[in-house]
């Protein structure tokens, strides 16, 4: 599975006590990528300003039937673009407390050139600190 999948850096990123990087390999590598997709901003990366994507924009939004189909397609789209490595299944939403700010996404796939299949549930929350 690893010359499907290569390796990669952890997310986010840990260091041995060596001075080397801990490198992850499998759907451990998958899940460390999907992380880094969601929890990146769109234009917060220098080199890829287009790198991300922006589930802050639903902050605020209420999760009614419209907004929770357009953040779905948001998450597939940026999925698609920015994982070549595996096929979106399906996109789920659930939350768990809306008036807390949070929500599951689940997203189910399918490895290419394997057909494994696997899923990973990220949770999505925002918290007001002030």
């Amino acid at each position: 599975m690893e010359d499907i999948i290569g390796k990669g850096w952890s997310f986010p990123p840990h260091f041995t006590k060596a001075g080397g990087v801990e490198m992850t390999s499998g759907t451990e590598e998958i899940e460390g990528s999907l992380a880094a997709i969601f929890s990146t901003r769109i234009g917060e990366r220098l080199f890829r300003p287009d790198f991300g994507c922006d589930m802050e924009e639903y902050q605020f939004t209420p999760m009614d039937s419209s907004s929770a189909s357009k953040l779905r397609r948001t998450i597939e789209k940026t999925v698609r673009k920015y994982e070549p490595r595996i096929d979106v299944v399906e996109v789920g939403l659930e939350g768990t407390d809306f008036q807390e700010g949070k929500l599951r996404i689940s997203i189910k796939y399918t490895l290419k050139d394997s057909y494994d299949n696997d899923n990973i549930i990220y949770p999505f929350h925002y918290e007001n600190n002030i």
